[in-house]
């Protein structure tokens, strides 16, 4: 696992930002993490109202992802007028600690975040616990982010949680990520009863160009954990039989639905369409995007009802959305004569009301190529707020995210 990483940060697509391609890309920028901030905000919101200042603990931190996922949540949308809307930021936050098993991880994190003084990074191992000092005080965030957990057995995942219960205070906040057992990237995985501890053998092949990725059949996987809700549940309700802490689930929610890392190898899925590329087309500047290629078509699986219907639903409305947008480009539509209008869901009819005033509001302006640097991003953002409105929490992604809270 160490020497894939390792890998991975010599192709120098470890580095911010890459935009098309990359661990930064766009789809990592605009999508997950800002997925991921508005979900976190309103726990965050009131955490800050009780303490006041925060220590954060980022367990796999990588090169200081945690720090800066958290430190960019705004405390509310702001208005035109507003300047600095940062609810974490930096005089807010007494200490962040990374800790990452990576040694090039943690010199790539201190070379970025190295001369702040309330940051500091070190080399440890999770999965037998918390690896902190003796008297070390708590912490009001233990974090993970992007499939840190999913390094974990379901053994090492409760001496973990339940380490951070004995560890923390009543009101922390412990944000726990997975990979989702049910995404559509790798639906060949799919197993009808969740089984204790289904691992997959994970590849960091997405960092190539697709053509590289087929040529190229060396590239060393490890395993990784897959996650459903029941399993998640399960686990918290073993840790909270043993603890006198307990942890309250607040939130559990799923991220990159139709736009995960391997929807572009389909090295899991043959039937995986390269949507993460085509968006990450739509949030770069002066590139115009082939709303073609971006039409997303759902291939089911026998024997799995509940999920055929839940993509089959995020299918329709992803598609409806798309044929809209290409169709106002060219002319005129009156959207509440659309096709079944009435029984579009609330986000899909807002979507649709937000683009149509978009593209009628450009058809005056000339900033350039309008279409490319203000009409695609927000398709591109109607779309993600599609997965994240619909999203139901069920591992139907590339990341299940759980937010819990030490009572």
């Amino acid at each position: 696992m160490k020497k894939a990483y390792s890998e991975a940060i010599k192709t120098g697509l470890y580095a911010r930002p890459t935009g098309l391609l990359g661990k930064y890309d766009n789809v990592r920028r605009y999508w997950e993490d800002g997925i991921t901030r508005l979900f976190l905000r309103p726990y965050l919101v009131r955490l800050l109202e009780q303490r006041g200042l925060l220590r954060i603990l980022d367990l796999g931190c990588g090169s200081g992802d945690g720090y800066e996922l958290l430190t960019s949540i705004m405390a509310h949308e702001p208005e035109i007028t507003e300047w600095e809307v940062d609810l974490v930021a930096d005089e807010k936050i007494s200490l962040y600690k990374g800790i990452d098993l990576n040694p090039d991880l943690i010199a790539q994190a201190e070379s970025i975040y190295g001369d702040r003084g309330f940051m500091s990074f070190q080399i440890g191992n999770f999965a037998d616990g918390l690896p902190l000092e003796k008297e070390e005080p708590a912490y009001d965030i233990y974090f993970t982010s992007y499939g840190s957990l999913s390094h974990l057995k379901d053994s090492q995942l409760e001496k973990l949680l339940s380490s951070i219960g004995k560890h923390a205070n009543p009101g922390s906040l412990v944000i726990c990520d997975f990979l989702g057992r049910y995404s559509y990237e790798w639906q060949d995985l799919w197993k009808r009863e969740p089984d204790i501890d289904q691992f997959m053998d994970y590849k960091i092949s997405y960092l190539q160009a697709p053509q590289e990725t087929k040529e190229k059949k060396d590239i060393k996987g490890f395993p990784l954990r897959l996650v459903c809700p029941r399993e998640l549940t399960d686990v918290i309700a073993r840790v909270n039989r043993k603890g006198k802490k307990q942890l309250a689930i607040k939130r559990i929610f799923d991220r990159s639905i139709l736009v995960g890392r391997h929807m572009e190898t389909a090295e899991y899925n043959t039937n995986a369409q390269p949507l993460r590329r085509m968006i990450n087309s739509l949030h770069e500047e002066d590139v115009r995007t082939d709303f073609g290629e971006l039409y997303f078509p759902y291939y089911p699986k026998k024997g799995f009802p509940e999920l055929n219907r839940f993509f089959r639903q995020i299918e329709e409305c992803w598609n409806i959305l798309l044929r809209f947008c290409q169709q106002r480009l060219t002319q005129s539509l009156d959207i509440v004569e659309l096709e079944g209008w009435r029984n579009f869901p609330p986000v899909l009819q807002q979507a649709i009301m937000t683009l149509d005033r978009v593209i009628d509001s450009v058809g005056w302006m000339r900033v350039g190529d309008s279409r490319a640097n203000i009409i695609e991003p927000q398709l591109g953002y109607a779309l993600r707020g599609l997965e994240m409105e619909l999203q139901q929490g069920m591992g139907c992604a590339h990341s299940l995210v759980g937010i819990f809270e030490v009572v």
